[in-house]
Protein backbone atom coordinates (compact mmCIF):
# COMPACT_ATOMS: atom_id res chain seq x y z
CA UNK A 1 0.00 0.00 0.00
CA UNK A 2 2.61 2.47 1.36
CA UNK A 3 4.72 1.39 -2.18
CA UNK A 4 1.66 2.66 -4.37
CA UNK A 5 1.02 5.73 -2.46
CA UNK A 6 4.88 6.39 -2.93
CA UNK A 7 4.49 5.68 -6.90
CA UNK A 8 1.72 8.28 -6.68
CA UNK A 9 3.25 11.07 -4.91
CA UNK A 10 6.80 11.08 -5.96
CA UNK A 11 6.33 12.20 -9.54
CA UNK A 12 3.58 15.29 -7.73
CA UNK A 13 6.25 16.46 -5.41
CA UNK A 14 8.58 16.55 -8.42
CA UNK A 15 6.57 18.06 -10.72
CA UNK A 16 5.62 20.61 -8.04
CA UNK A 17 9.37 21.68 -7.48
CA UNK A 18 10.02 22.02 -11.39
CA UNK A 19 7.22 24.16 -11.68
CA UNK A 20 7.66 26.51 -8.85
CA UNK A 21 12.13 26.59 -9.44
CA UNK A 22 11.28 27.52 -13.13
CA UNK A 23 8.78 29.88 -12.05
CA UNK A 24 11.42 31.27 -9.52
CA UNK A 25 13.76 31.47 -11.91
CA UNK A 26 11.61 32.83 -14.52
CA UNK A 27 10.41 35.47 -11.83
CA UNK A 28 13.69 36.67 -11.10
CA UNK A 29 14.76 36.89 -15.22
CA UNK A 30 11.66 39.19 -16.17
CA UNK A 31 12.36 41.31 -12.68
CA UNK A 32 16.23 42.12 -14.06
CA UNK A 33 14.89 42.47 -17.65
CA UNK A 34 12.23 44.99 -16.35
CA UNK A 35 15.30 46.63 -14.35
CA UNK A 36 17.41 47.01 -17.31
CA UNK A 37 15.22 47.98 -19.34
CA UNK A 38 14.31 51.02 -17.20
CA UNK A 39 18.39 51.36 -16.96
CA UNK A 40 18.30 51.92 -20.51
CA UNK A 41 15.59 54.01 -20.95
CA UNK A 42 16.62 56.62 -17.94
CA UNK A 43 20.57 55.97 -17.71
CA UNK A 44 22.74 58.19 -18.03
CA UNK A 45 25.40 57.07 -20.69
CA UNK A 46 29.04 57.71 -20.12
CA UNK A 47 32.75 57.27 -20.61
CA UNK A 48 35.52 55.54 -18.47
CA UNK A 49 38.91 55.89 -18.15
CA UNK A 50 40.15 52.69 -16.63
CA UNK A 51 42.37 53.66 -13.64
CA UNK A 52 43.18 49.98 -11.80
CA UNK A 53 41.51 46.72 -12.21
CA UNK A 54 41.99 42.87 -10.44
CA UNK A 55 40.97 40.11 -11.99
CA UNK A 56 39.75 37.06 -9.90
CA UNK A 57 42.68 34.53 -8.15
CA UNK A 58 40.55 31.70 -9.49
CA UNK A 59 39.27 31.10 -13.35
CA UNK A 60 35.88 32.47 -12.31
CA UNK A 61 34.82 35.08 -15.30
CA UNK A 62 34.85 39.01 -14.06
CA UNK A 63 36.72 42.08 -12.59
CA UNK A 64 36.88 45.01 -10.50
CA UNK A 65 37.70 47.90 -11.83
CA UNK A 66 37.98 51.62 -10.70
CA UNK A 67 37.11 53.76 -13.12
CA UNK A 68 37.38 58.13 -13.81
CA UNK A 69 34.00 59.02 -14.83
CA UNK A 70 34.87 61.51 -18.08
CA UNK A 71 31.96 63.94 -16.79
CA UNK A 72 31.92 67.94 -17.51
CA UNK A 73 32.91 68.39 -13.70
CA UNK A 74 36.18 68.56 -12.39
CA UNK A 75 37.42 66.65 -10.64
CA UNK A 76 36.56 63.34 -12.67
CA UNK A 77 34.48 61.05 -10.13
CA UNK A 78 35.64 58.15 -9.40
CA UNK A 79 33.36 54.75 -9.86
CA UNK A 80 34.10 51.31 -8.79
CA UNK A 81 32.56 48.81 -10.92
CA UNK A 82 32.47 44.65 -11.30
CA UNK A 83 32.21 43.17 -14.77
CA UNK A 84 30.89 39.74 -15.67
CA UNK A 85 32.60 39.89 -19.33
CA UNK A 86 34.35 36.65 -20.11
CA UNK A 87 36.78 37.66 -22.78
CA UNK A 88 37.49 41.47 -21.74
CA UNK A 89 41.32 42.03 -22.03
CA UNK A 90 41.61 44.98 -19.35
CA UNK A 91 44.21 47.59 -20.28
CA UNK A 92 45.33 50.76 -17.81
CA UNK A 93 43.66 53.81 -19.47
CA UNK A 94 41.14 52.34 -21.66
CA UNK A 95 38.07 53.84 -22.16
CA UNK A 96 35.13 52.04 -21.22
CA UNK A 97 31.47 52.93 -22.29
CA UNK A 98 29.19 53.14 -19.07
CA UNK A 99 25.55 53.03 -17.88
CA UNK A 100 24.84 55.08 -15.24
CA UNK A 101 21.62 55.56 -12.11
CA UNK A 102 23.17 58.27 -10.62
CA UNK A 103 26.52 60.77 -11.36
CA UNK A 104 26.36 62.11 -7.63
CA UNK A 105 29.57 62.50 -6.77
CA UNK A 106 28.81 61.26 -3.21
CA UNK A 107 27.61 58.22 -4.62
CA UNK A 108 27.75 57.40 -8.23
CA UNK A 109 26.71 54.37 -9.69
CA UNK A 110 27.20 52.85 -12.46
CA UNK A 111 28.18 49.44 -14.56
CA UNK A 112 29.45 48.39 -17.40
CA UNK A 113 27.78 48.67 -20.38
CA UNK A 114 27.92 45.68 -22.01
CA UNK A 115 25.60 42.66 -23.48
CA UNK A 116 27.50 40.49 -20.56
CA UNK A 117 27.18 42.88 -17.49
CA UNK A 118 24.17 43.79 -18.20
CA UNK A 119 21.70 41.51 -20.28
CA UNK A 120 23.36 38.03 -19.91
CA UNK A 121 21.98 36.97 -16.48
CA UNK A 122 18.32 37.97 -16.97
CA UNK A 123 18.09 36.22 -20.47
CA UNK A 124 19.76 33.43 -19.27
CA UNK A 125 17.44 33.11 -16.10
CA UNK A 126 14.66 33.25 -18.37
CA UNK A 127 16.35 30.85 -21.14
CA UNK A 128 16.12 28.25 -17.90
CA UNK A 129 13.29 29.27 -15.98
CA UNK A 130 10.37 29.22 -18.34
CA UNK A 131 11.35 26.22 -20.24
CA UNK A 132 11.06 24.42 -16.21
CA UNK A 133 7.88 26.13 -16.02
CA UNK A 134 6.46 24.40 -19.14
CA UNK A 135 8.22 20.79 -17.89
CA UNK A 136 6.48 20.70 -14.57
CA UNK A 137 3.25 22.41 -15.62
CA UNK A 138 3.11 19.41 -18.13
CA UNK A 139 4.55 16.66 -15.32
CA UNK A 140 1.94 18.02 -12.88
CA UNK A 141 -1.13 17.63 -15.64
CA UNK A 142 0.19 14.08 -16.55
CA UNK A 143 0.08 13.46 -12.99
Amino acid sequence: MALGRMRYLLPLVVAWLVLLLGAMLATLGAVELQREIQLSAKGVHARGMLIDFELPRWRVPGALADLDLEVVRDPPIRVHVKSASLERDWHKGEALALICESLSPQAPVCRLDGFADRWLECVLLLIVGLPAVAVGGRLLIRT
